[in-house]
């Protein structure tokens, strides 16, 4: 089958095909399988592994119930569950945020991001509202061990941040996110020009030279300045006055 359906073939020998209402499913376990003591466990379950519509009511009333009763630690575990972006958006990461305190409890941000790690990877917008502080305080370790469990959603905003504590994380990360430009660009502030070059061919990238030097300028000056001096080795016919006027620009002359 190519469809994600099924086959049964009875004892006649008769082969049927069929396939899952996914937009009936959860209404009719709802409706026609309250005998189950697992019922409600089993529609979130399914609701939110797979996507499926029917029941999103049932998961903002769960959600909204724990929040008024300061079960923070269920009502996240409850948007962990939900399907899609249902809860796992930015008004949800606003409302813990602004959430007050319980005390001997943790912040109910933290709280909230403990119970989507647990459940699996995040999203970008989480992935991003959760490092961006994680980094202001310097916790690159923190960062790494979540990278290396598939918890983070690569994207170049997240590239961006870890670029300032780790090089090699970033540029996995850049890589993922097929970020080509930002990827050849610590190839070329760490000096492995042919890497970058392989990098390049490899995606069909045309490398913009003159724009990779005025944004290492910036960032790394003495690597700009190693930069251009191999890229002139290697090129000759370099137009020396415009690479430093880059540097003159960025009062970078020295």
């Amino acid at each position: 089958m190519t469809n994600d359906g099924i086959l049964a073939l009875n004892k006649n020998g008769s082969l049927f095909g069929g396939m899952i209402d996914e937009a009936g499913l959860i209404p009719h376990l709802i409706a026609n399988c309250k005998h189950l003591p697992n019922i409600q466990q089993l529609v979130f379950t399914l609701a939110g592994r797979y996507s499926l519509p029917g029941v999103d009511n049932i998961f903002l009333g769960q959600f909204n119930n724990f929040i008024i009763n300061g079960d923070y630690a269920n009502a996240a575990k409850i948007a962990s569950m939900s399907p899609g972006a249902l809860l796992r958006n930015a008004d949800t990461i606003n409302k813990f945020k602004g959430l007050p305190q319980i005390p001997g409890q943790p912040q109910p941000l933290l709280i909230y991001f403990q119970k989507l790690l647990e459940k699996g990877k995040l999203n970008k917008l989480e992935t991003i509202e959760l490092c961006g502080p994680v980094l202001a305080q310097g916790k690159i370790d923190l960062v790494k061990t979540w990278a290396s469990g598939n918890k983070l959603e690569s994207c170049v905003e997240l590239g961006d941040m870890v670029a300032r504590f780790d090089k090699t994380l970033a540029l996995k990360i850049y890589s993922e996110s097929e970020a080509h430009a930002k990827v050849i660009s610590i190839f070329n502030e760490q000096g492995r020009l042919q890497e970058a070059s392989d990098y390049a061919a490899k995606f069909n990238f045309q490398i913009d030279y003159t724009e990779q030097i005025r944004t290492m300028v910036d960032v790394n000056p003495e690597g700009a300045l190693q930069f251009a001096k191999k890229l002139y080795e290697k090129n000759k016919g370099l137009n020396i006055h415009q690479i430093a006027d880059l540097f003159l620009q960025r009062n970078r002359i020295q």
